[in-house]
């Protein structure tokens, strides 16, 4: 399989936050409205046989990845204030340079935390990702009556992306593009990849891209990397499902498995132009979010994915869930 990184730039505020499973969604309608449905189902083919041919990250700020989840060995026991506010700064890193986690050496999470801690407290030059939400009001057509009726006001979030920079001394602030790393396992060349994210993202991404939100330009010059193919655990990159068999290969300590996730539950929604659509919400979903560390009962090689296709989550039955993510392995020291 190929390893990639893509670099997409975000245009305009978004109705639907940018997700792994989302984008895939908006891969699969680029192929059937560019494509025609023969190389849908090709394409979907191989998920269900269990050899997907693209597995796809949530997109993360340019040369960062989320911190992975762990229990921090010096935050066991917390007693002082000294120690609180030092939760409280950790707390705040939820990112962290992309090469620590993908040069393959022997890492310390509880070290890079504090170097990154460290390093935002000396900086003369900031740099925040900024994430914010914004409600607004609209008004419910009649399009028999061409007007508005007095219950017909209902609200819409809008999310908006950047990245800040901040300067000591000078108050004013400088806002750059949000531009994302999307990392990607996949059977397909370069130029394929590329295809079939622009061909996704031609009528805009998530909830109201025909009134200008979710507007994505796909950088062409995709990167080729080496995902780290051998460690003791592995990191997740996308929100995720596990079979049966992944849930049973974890290492278990203290009688527990070792994963450690936050949690959410979806209600994902189907395409409007599906045919013969009555109902557009899929069942809701269970995910482990990206960031999940796991740990095996014998150290890992060459494993690229967890999670998988899950099926029967509509009444129209050729209907999925992708619920995969691409792995990186790496090896935590002692």
């Amino acid at each position: 399989m190929n390893h990639y990184r893509l670099k997409i730039e975000l245009k305009s505020a978004l109705g639907t936050k940018l997700m792994a499973d989302t984008i895939w969604g908006h891969i699969c309608y680029g192929i059937l409205f560019n494509e025609g449905e023969e190389k849908l189902n090709e394409f979907l083919k191989g998920y269900k046989e269990g050899s997907p041919p693209l597995i796809l990250s949530t997109p993360f700020f340019e040369g960062y990845l989320p911190v992975p989840k762990f229990v921090h060995k010096d935050l066991l026991n917390i007693s002082k204030l000294q120690e609180y506010r030092k939760l409280k700064k950790r707390k705040k890193i939820n990112y962290i340079p992309a090469e620590k986690l993908l040069d393959g050496k022997d890492i310390d999470i509880d070290e890079i935390i504090n170097t990154e801690i460290s390093n935002n407290e000396k900086t003369e030059r900031k740099k925040y990702f900024v994430s914010s939400e914004e409600t607004r009001m609209r008004n419910v057509i009649d399009r028999i009556s061409n007007s508005t009726s007095e219950d017909g006001i209902f609200t819409v979030n809008e999310y908006w992306l950047n990245q800040k920079i901040e300067e000591k001394g000078n108050y004013d602030e400088k806002y750059l593009p949000a531009i994302f790393d999307i990392y990607i396992i996949s059977v397909y060349d370069k130029k394929r990849v590329v295809e079939l994210f622009k061909n996704g993202f031609a009528g805009g991404y998530g909830a109201d891209a025909s009134t200008g939100k979710g507007h994505i330009e796909v950088n062409e010059n995709i990167e080729e990397i080496k995902l780290p193919q051998y460690g003791n655990a592995a990191i997740a990159l996308a929100p995720f499902v596990l079979s049966y068999d992944e849930y049973e290969s974890l290492k278990e300590v203290d009688g527990n498995k070792s994963l450690f996730a936050d949690v959410w539950t979806k209600y994902p929604k189907v395409h409007n132009s599906m045919p013969n659509l009555t109902n557009p919400f899929k069942k809701p979903i269970i995910f482990y979010r990206e960031g999940a560390t796991m740990q095996f009962k014998e150290d890992i090689k060459n494993v690229e994915f967890v999670g998988k296709c899950i099926d029967k989550v509509h009444h129209i039955p050729t209907i999925m869930q992708y619920a995969l993510s691409p792995l990186i392995l790496i090896n935590l020291k002692a």
